[in-house]
């Protein structure tokens, strides 16, 4: 049997090798994950320096060429809308991975820049609710939303429910995870320096990492914890003149690498690294379930989060890592004892408990059945 013939649709998202976008990392497990599935191509809105070697070979920045040699369609946010309406005419299978877009609100300080990225983002949403054949989805609260919207606009009705009840054709959760090759051989050992805490992806405005420097600050003064910041906002950005502020005043320069990639991810390597991604109680934070939770897995790296959203809800159930508390007093002795021997080998257990349950080659596989059965429906 054919092997169906898949485009990924990336955009502009990244996947340059070592620091790939959150959806640049998720497409590279896809791909590899799909590979010997499908045969795959991967658009890309500009020729991506030093990519990522498992995808590599399949990039691509002809759209015309690649829609016009491929069967189905893999889409995340950004795909023009006019582009999934022809692909639908033109009968192909489209998957959609995305929810209900709020991110987007927050992508600039100026309010009208923002509110026209929104609209872009909703314009998108409700063309894949229209037209797309699955919806990939990486939690439980994303699936919801999805199925709300499919309900909304008449895809879900009583013959698709008869048809399977739990709906899982039409919407599937695929975890946020790992492919058992990028599992990193990770040995617990006793830190002969400052322990790393690692911000988890980029910084954006429904972040508070002004937040995580009060309530680490005593550690951070006595050099016991140091704080990376890889992936930086812009400099004039609300959530970057917080965070420096908060640095400032907290007298603790010494103990925070910001922008420094390759560090951050030698700490990781470490086996002795926390992640950390605090975001204030907002609606994107209750949709979203934040991308680079796979480095828990990668790393055997407890996380520290907050509890307003999908990402909390995770950690708090699988005990992989601590919700910290809203009162800063209680989160600076939450992370005292966090940062304990005895308690960072308890959770790094729980994510060993937890690892059989994320990883994707599974539900890769399921997923490229799916898609083989779509297109023999067609």
């Amino acid at each position: 049997m054919n092997r169906p013939k898949l485009v990924f649709w990336l955009g502009n998202y990244s996947v340059r090798r070592g620091s790939p976008s959150g959806i640049g990392q998720r497409a590279i497990q896809l791909v590899k994950g799909l590979n010997d599935l499908c045969e795959i191509q991967v658009l890309c809105a500009r020729n991506e320096a030093q990519a990522d070697p498992a995808i590599a070979d399949a990039l691509t920045t002809e759209a015309d060429r690649a829609l016009a040699w491929s069967e189905a369609l893999y889409c995340f946010d950004n795909v023009p809308p006019e582009v999934l309406r022809t692909y639908h005419q033109d009968e192909k299978a489209i998957i959609a991975e995305n929810h209900t877009p709020v991110e987007h609100c927050y992508y600039h300080s100026d309010c009208k820049q923002s509110a026209v990225v929104h609209r872009d983002a909703v314009e998108i949403y409700r063309t894949q609710v229209e037209v797309a054949d699955k919806f990939v989805v990486r939690s439980q609260a994303e699936r919801v939303a999805v199925l709300d919207g499919l309900c909304l606009i008449g895809r879900l009705n009583c013959d698709e429910l008869r048809r399977e009840e739990s709906l899982e054709r039409l919407v599937e959760i695929i975890p946020i995870g790992v492919l058992r090759d990028e599992i990193v051989d990770v040995s617990l050992g006793q830190a002969d320096g400052p322990i790393p805490i690692v911000w988890n992806g980029g910084l954006y405005g429904f972040h508070n990492p002004e937040f995580l420097i009060h309530a680490t600050a005593s550690l951070a003064k006595r050099h016991v914890v140091h704080l990376h910041f890889p992936f930086t906002a812009e400099r004039d950005s609300p959530v970057m003149r917080s965070l420096e502020a908060a640095v400032e005043r907290c007298g603790v320069g010494g103990s925070v690498s910001l922008g420094c990639v390759s560090e951050a991810r030698g700490a990781l390597q470490s086996g002795m690294a926390f992640l950390v991604c605090i975001g204030r109680r907002s609606a994107e934070n209750e949709l979203c379930q934040r991308l680079r939770t796979r480095e828990i897995f990668c790393y055997r790296s407890p996380m520290i989060v907050d509890g307003h959203g999908a990402t909390g809800e995770l950690v708090r159930a699988k005990g992989i890592g601590v919700i910290l508390e809203s009162d800063i007093r209680h989160a600076r002795q939450q992370v005292e004892t966090l940062i304990e021997p005895r308690t960072r080998r308890l959770l790094v257990e729980a994510i060993d408990r937890f690892k059989p349950e994320v990883l994707l080659e599974e539900p890769l596989a399921k997923l490229g059945a799916d898609l083989s059965r779509l297109l023999s429906e067609r």
